[in-house]
């Protein structure tokens, strides 16, 4: 889900009756097992904007095993560049499995934008983005360790989506 937050993605619900309507993501999961569906009604699609020259996208989940399993953690970023190809126009980040439902780090993308991507900048990002999480700790991982696995997803999916908003993007190296 975090994957479909930082697009805006909308959901398009049909009940058994035939109604339809759409539910945008970030207001579809309440909680852990709640959702905005109604007896009778299942989702039909999802709807995304796409892509624009100048933005990326990039997401990343850690899991004991490659199979169906339940992420320890997983990070999503959307980003825009100006045109001069390295300011940041815009920034989103959410997270999953590390809170009651996905988290956006609204402070740690503001931290972006109005900046190139830089070392330094983008381990601030990490690290703001790890603070604002609310991991558990229960048989799968630790808390802290759940925070660490967000701030290294956060390094990862940042410059991944600058790589592929940006032709010819050099990986950031982190400090």
């Amino acid at each position: 889900i975090p994957a479909l937050h930082v697009h805006d993605a909308a959901l398009d619900i049909v009940s058994a009756a035939g109604d339809r309507r759409s539910v945008k993501i970030s207001d579809f999961v309440h909680g852990p097992g709640q959702t905005d569906l109604n007896t009778g009604e299942v989702v039909t699609g999802v709807t995304l904007r796409g892509l624009g020259q100048r933005e990326g996208s990039a997401f990343s989940r850690f899991t004991q095993r490659n199979a169906l399993d339940l992420a320890i953690a997983s990070v999503a970023a959307y980003l825009s560049f100006e045109s001069d190809g390295q300011t940041v126009a815009r920034a989103h980040l959410s997270m999953g499995a590390v809170g009651p439902t996905v988290l956006d780090a609204d402070e740690a993308a503001r931290s972006l934008v109005g900046h190139p991507l830089e070392p330094a900048r983008l381990r601030n990002c990490a690290d703001l983005t790890a603070e604002c999480c609310r991991p558990i700790t229960d048989h799968r991982a630790s808390a802290d360790y759940r925070r660490q696995l967000v701030r290294t997803l956060t390094m990862d999916v940042v410059d991944a989506a600058a790589a592929r908003a940006i032709p010819g993007w050099l990986a950031v190296e982190a400090p």
